[in-house]
């Protein structure tokens, strides 16, 4: 038998519409995941869904019968109320016999596996889970629901300074901007933290089309605590977030460039670890580009776009701008987006064209007037 301890994220846990206490059944038949431990599972095996809560692991849900079905596990409606496991944790030995061996605190981190179980495993946790009387969709999707918030009132998750796990795991993004789960681990330590970055996270990489206007109100009221440094030359209106990170940025002059302390402080920010596109504006000093391109955060940059002046020119630095990077040497690659100052000016120009070829078109026409007129006269 090869039956499977899987984890379920915070932010997953907690959107799910039911009371999150013990007790309580669980309404879940499926996991998603495309993890290749779930190719394991046969007849007769079971799906142990937990969750880690304020230093106590929980078993959330067992699926019995689960089977692959496209990108999720699906199986039967969990009857089983959720429990806490955190006394018979040391007793897991799982399928390898190496057990659980890591202190609650970093158990979150530990479980982001799929773990294969021991078959004394299977029947340690079916023993010690209570057995459910109740239907899994009673209570638990009969919640009642909070009166909905208006969109400019923010919640009790506030900005400020990182807890010290919080910042460890930032530090991992930051070397690996590209693991979204890691970028989840870190949404569930913010969420657990009352700091509002998990919150964005979380939002972005669920359907940030739903949350647009909860997005929109984090940024503008939380951006510096995102981009740190990063602020003291991009705008607001010069930001793209995407999964809770600054993925593109456009320098704005009217901020950008008037203290040296300030292009330093921003060149060298470790936010740029997660930035693909870089706007500069025409009058970028040299020394702070190249602090930007030397400073090893910069690495995952693909596009720096030099916004070329009022000729309404926008150019690539060149590669050779790029050998700075030392040991992470790379080629800058072509990229056509238009910053927005450049789309202002193309457009005036195009409106300035506009009116002088009318003015011409004018002009030409008066004059073949009155050299009609003065033939006629003749």
């Amino acid at each position: 038998m090869s039956s499977i301890l899987a984890l379920i994220s915070k932010a997953v846990f907690e959107a799910t519409p039911m009371r999150h206490t013990v007790g309580v059944v669980a309404p879940l038949d499926r996991y998603t995941s495309k993890h290749a431990a779930f190719g394991k599972l046969a007849a007769g095996d079971a799906l142990f869904l937990v969750t880690v809560r304020r230093k106590a692991l929980w078993l959330v849900a067992i699926i019995e019968a689960p089977h692959r079905q496209g990108d999720a596990v699906v199986g039967a409606t969990n009857v089983t109320p959720m429990t806490d496991l955190t006394g018979v944790l040391p007793k897991i030995k799982l399928a390898d016999g190496k057990g659980i061996k890591v202190a609650i605190e970093k158990l979150g981190m530990s479980l982001q596996t799929p773990r294969v179980l021991a078959d004394e495993d299977v029947s340690l946790l079916r023993g010690f889970a209570p057995k459910g009387e109740r239907k899994a969709t009673v209570p638990a999707v009969q919640m009642k629901v909070a009166p909905k918030k208006s969109a400019d009132a923010l919640p009790e998750l506030e900005g400020g300074k990182l807890g010290k796990r919080a910042k460890a795991l930032l530090e991992q993004v930051y070397s690996a901007p590209d693991d979204r789960a890691l970028r989840q681990v870190l949404a569930d330590q913010l969420l657990e933290d009352q700091h509002v970055w998990g919150e964005l996270i979380t939002l972005q990489m669920a359907k940030k089309e739903q949350h647009a206007e909860r997005i929109e109100k984090i940024i503008k009221r939380y951006a510096r605590d995102f981009v740190g440094e990063i602020a003291n030359i991009v705008s607001r209106a010069g930001m793209t977030f995407e999964d809770g990170f600054l993925v593109e940025a456009c320098t704005d002059k009217s901020r950008s460039f008037t203290s040296a302390p300030d292009r330093a402080k921003a060149a060298r920010a470790p936010q740029w670890a997660t930035v693909k596109t870089v706007i500069l504006g025409y009058d970028a000093p040299t020394p702070f580009r190249e602090a930007l391109l030397h400073n090893a955060a910069s690495r995952h940059l693909t596009a720096i776009v030099e916004d070329g002046g009022y000729d309404g020119h926008t150019t690539l630095l060149s590669q050779g701008t790029g050998r700075c990077l030392g040991d992470h040497e790379r080629g800058l690659s072509r990229h056509p987006r238009e910053s927005p100052r450049r789309r202002a000016r193309t457009h005036r120009d195009s409106e300035d064209e506009d009116r002088g070829r009318h003015a011409r078109e004018s002009t030409c026409q008066a004059r073949d007037t009155d050299q009609e007129n003065q033939t006629g006269k003749e």
